[in-house]
């Protein structure tokens, strides 16, 4: 407490660094047991081609987006795209997150986002 009084510093006994051994840190996080996603399901859920959608995944496991067509995308309530791309209904500014037909909306177009034509 004398040490922590003069200098601000505190310091704990620690027998383990006495020997120079730097002690094990225990990771107490819950491991995900969820699998590692193998395509993208913005793709496959806007109705691209199964060779398309099964080259990417959506986003990587830092949460940055990896999808080509969603990276360009551009959300109009925020004006984001890239790195951090959302639709509207995951934006985080929108007041209403009900889920929006969007994906009804683009299926509806003769040509998918790679210009072919879609397959019905």
């Amino acid at each position: 407490m004398a040490d922590f009084r003069s200098n601000g510093r505190d310091f704990e006994y620690c027998p383990e660094l006495e020997n120079g051994e730097i002690p094990v840190v225990i990771n107490r996080r819950k491991k995900n047991n969820k699998p590692l996603p193998t395509e993208c399901a913005f793709c496959k859920n806007n109705g691209e081609e199964v060779q398309f959608y099964k080259q990417h995944i959506l986003k990587d496991l830092n949460g940055r987006t990896v999808c080509p067509i969603l990276r360009r995308y551009t959300c109009p309530i925020c004006g984001v795209n890239g790195d951090q791309a959302h639709t509207i209904k995951y934006c985080p500014l929108n007041k209403s997150p009900e889920p929006i037909p969007l994906t009804n909306a683009m299926k509806r177009q003769v040509r998918n986002s790679a210009g072919k034509t879609r397959s019905k």
